[in-house]
């Protein structure tokens, strides 16, 4: 159903079970795997281009059943979002079982995300944010607002501090206990963003050691400042954040090379990676 704009699609979501999300970056991790007629499906694409969707050009779209293990939950989306996901997670040292369920909540206690952690996946799942054209949203997270995390009903740490724009964030050493020892990395970490060289999406990763101020922004080779994916306070903990190959006006930079810098606290890194079209 892609098949017409795959090569500057960067992202897409669908509403039903809750939503599901594919990124081409991430194929293991991916919930959305088929198209169903009668659903709605946002996509996120890095240049204008004509959407052919097999049904209108050439006879009925083809679907298939969605996994039973898919969670049905009463979910209200909203065009804000940001995506969780964990492979091997553990919880207060021991390693979860599949079929576990995952939920986000918001700090006003409304659900705003849920998915099932299965054969070690947790795959991308959309906590939705705060939208101003829906009152059901209302309780929904804005901008850096904390999203607690229950395994099963349990209540467990660290939180999810809140970024829209399609970011992601990954968990992997959950505890019951919000003072534990294993809430936080043991230092500052900038990763080599994954994949490099990329066309259209990358994503960065970086660790905080203390909850504060970050910064991240990508430069271009003349040491000018094009792109601010991080400007606010985090939490402590593994970050990621994806970069869809576009400036702070939204258009899309040429190939080449560029840096990303990371500022937290006294730490500060910069990275080189490689855009290829």
């Amino acid at each position: 159903g892609f098949a017409s704009i795959l090569d500057v699609l960067q992202v897409a979501i669908s509403f039903d079970n809750g939503g599901l999300v594919w990124l081409p970056t991430n194929p293991s991790l991916n919930t959305l795997t088929e198209l169903r007629e009668n659903f709605g499906y946002w996509i996120k694409v890095s240049e204008d281009r004509t959407l052919c969707y097999p049904g209108w050009c050439s006879g009925p779209p083809s679907y298939a059943k969605l996994d039973p293990r898919t969670p049905s939950v009463d979910l209200t989306p909203s065009r804000f979002w940001m995506s969780v996901y964990g492979r091997d997670i553990t919880l207060d040292g021991n390693a979860i079982e599949d079929g576990t369920k995952i939920e986000m909540y918001s700090s006003d206690g409304q659900l705003c995300g849920s998915g099932i952690y299965e054969n070690g996946l947790l795959r991308f799942t959309p906590i939705y944010g705060h939208d101003d054209l829906d009152n059901a949203t209302n309780g929904y997270p804005r901008e850096n607002d904390h999203v607690s995390i229950r395994v099963d009903g349990v209540r467990v740490y660290p939180d999810i501090v809140w970024s829209g724009h399609g970011n992601s964030s990954k968990l992997d050493n959950l505890t019951t206990e919000k003072h534990g020892s294993s809430l936080t990395p043991s230092s500052y970490e900038l990763a080599q963003n994954y994949p490099n060289p990329f066309n259209p999406t990358t994503v960065i990763s970086f660790s905080i050691e203390n909850p504060g101020f970050v910064d991240l922004e990508i430069y271009n080779m003349l040491g000018q400042s094009i792109r601010t994916l991080v400007n606010a306070d985090m939490q402590a903990g593994n970050h990621q954040i994806v970069w869809d190959g576009t400036d702070n006006n939204g258009q899309s930079v040429s190939s080449g090379v560029y840096f990303y810098r990371l500022q937290a606290g006294s730490f500060s890194r910069t990275m080189k990676m490689m855009l290829m079209k």
